[in-house]
C-alpha cells in the first residue's frame, strides 16, 4: 500500500520505473519492497525502521490482469474467480497486451456504473445510434462474479457495420458460449471476453456521487505487431469512444434521480438478471441479508 503509516500522503502517482519510493510530504524513502530506508529528522533505530515500511498487498494475476486485495482473509484469487479460469482459458493461452487506457470522471455512485454494465435491457435506447438494441442471456457464473451473454456469432467490439479486422482467437469457446460475455468480477471490475479481443472496466469510488472510470483495451500481442494493426484498432477504439460515454451520461442522470428521498424502490426486469445478482452480492456483503 503507497501510503506511509506516517501522515498518510501518497509517495507515487501513475506508473514508470525507479530505484525507490520518496514520500513527497517529509522525504522519507522506501525500497522497492516497501521497507523503510531512510526517515530525515525521526532518530528511528533499526526496529523503528523495520516497523514503519509501506504496508504489503496480497496480489495475484490471471490472464495478464494484476488482481489486488486489502484483505489478508479472503480466499485466493482463483478460488474468487470461480469458473472464470476453466470457461477463458483460450484468454489466459493468448499472450494479450495492454494498447490503450482511457479514464474518465463520471458524477454518479460507483456500483450505478457497474449495474448498467450488467445488462442489454438499456442499448436500444441509451444506444440507439451506436451498438443497437442487444439481445442477451445469463452467464453460467460459478464464483464471486455474475454476467451475461450479449448474443452474437461474430466479434460485437466494434460498431455494427464496421468491420472487425483482427483475427478471433476464442471462436471456439465463445461460439459454445453463445456470443460475447460481459462480466462483473466483484466488487468492481468488469472483464468483456469477445471474440477477438479483451476489454475491461475498472470502477473507483471517489465519493457517494461520484467515481472514476479506468476503461483498457487488449489484444493479441502478435496482432498488435502487424503492421495494419492500428489501422483496424481505430474500429475498435471508436466503439468504444462513443458508447462509453453515453452510458456515463446516462448513469449520472441515475445518480441525479436517486437522489430523491422519498423515490420508492421499482421491480427488476427479466433481462437484468446480472444486475440482481449483483445487488444481492452487494446487500449480502453490507450485512442487510443473511
Amino acid at each position: 500500500m503507497q501510503a506511509p503509516r506516517y501522515r498518510g500522503t501518497a509517495v507515487a502517482e501513475g506508473c514508470g520505473q525507479a530505484d525507490s519510493l520518496v514520500c513527497p510530504y517529509h522525504s522519507w524513502r522506501y525500497g522497492l519492497d516497501g521497507a523503510l530506508r531512510f526517515a530525515p529528522g525521526i532518530g528511528f533505530d533499526e526496529a523503528g525502521f523495520a516497523g514503519h515500511g509501506l504496508l504489503p498487498l496480497r496480489v495475484e494475476t490471471w490472464a495478464g490482469l494484476v488482481f489486488v486485495t486489502y484483505s489478508e482473509t479472503v480466499v485466493g484469487l482463483h478460488q474468487w474467480l470461480g469458473n472464470i479460469p476453466a470457461q477463458f482459458a483460450a484468454f489466459a493461452a493468448v499472450d494479450l497486451a495492454c494498447t490503450r487506457r482511457v479514464q474518465y470522471n463520471v458524477a454518479c455512485n460507483w456500483k450505478l456504473l457497474l449495474e448498467n454494465a450488467l445488462e442489454a435491457y438499456h442499448t436500444g435506447s441509451v444506444h440507439r445510434d451506436t451498438l443497437g438494441q442487444q439481445s442477451s442471456k445469463p452467464a453460467l457464473a460459478q464464483g464471486s462474479w455474475t454476467g451475461l451473454v450479449v448474443e452474437s456469432d461474430a466479434s460485437i467490439a466494434v460498431l455494427p457495420g464496421e468491420h472487425a479486422g483482427l483475427e478471433a482467437f476464442a471462436e471456439s469457446v465463445l461460439g459454445r458460449i453463445g456470443g460475447t460475455v460481459f462480466t462483473v468480477v466483484y466488487p468492481n471490475t468488469q472483464v468483456v471476453f469477445a471474440h477477438d479481443c479483451l476489454w475491461w472496466l475498472r470502477v473507483e469510488p471517489r465519493g457517494v456521487d461520484h467515481c472514476t472510470l479506468e476503461l483498457g483495451s487488449c489484444f493479441a500481442r502478435a496482432e498488435t505487431r502487424k503492421p495494419s494493426f492500428e489501422q483496424w484498432a481505430s474500429a475498435y477504439y471508436e466503439r468504444w469512444d462513443r458508447a462509453t460515454p453515453e452510458d456515463n451520461r446516462i448513469a449520472e442522470l441515475q445518480q441525479i434521480g436517486q437522489a430523491a428521498e422519498m423515490r420508492p424502490a421499482g421491480p427488476f426486469a427479466a433481462t437484468e438478471h446480472a444486475v440482481h445478482a449483483f445487488d444481492r452480492w452487494l446487500v449480502h456483503k453490507m450485512g442487510l441479508v443473511t
